[in-house]
């Protein structure tokens, strides 16, 4: 079994470094999500120059669709 590696966000530079694609993350702390409506805006607000409401420098976002169930 691969080894986990804890990782406490938001994420640092110092820990990117150390990641590699394919790693199994163990992932603590805050995480924000959203649809593609808010990464939409997201993406409008800083082409326009608008400031964000929240500070999103080393924030993890995580895409999250809707759900058959």
């Amino acid at each position: 079994m691969a080894q986990v590696k804890k990782i406490t966000l938001p994420l640092t530079e110092e820990t990117l470094k150390d990641l590699r694609a394919g790693d199994n993350l163990l992932l603590t702390g805050v995480m924000y999500q959203g649809r593609d409506a808010a990464h939409k805006r997201i993406v409008e607000a800083l082409d326009q120059g608008r400031p964000l409401p929240i500070d999103l420098k080393g924030q993890t976002i995580f895409f999250m669709g809707p759900s058959p169930a």
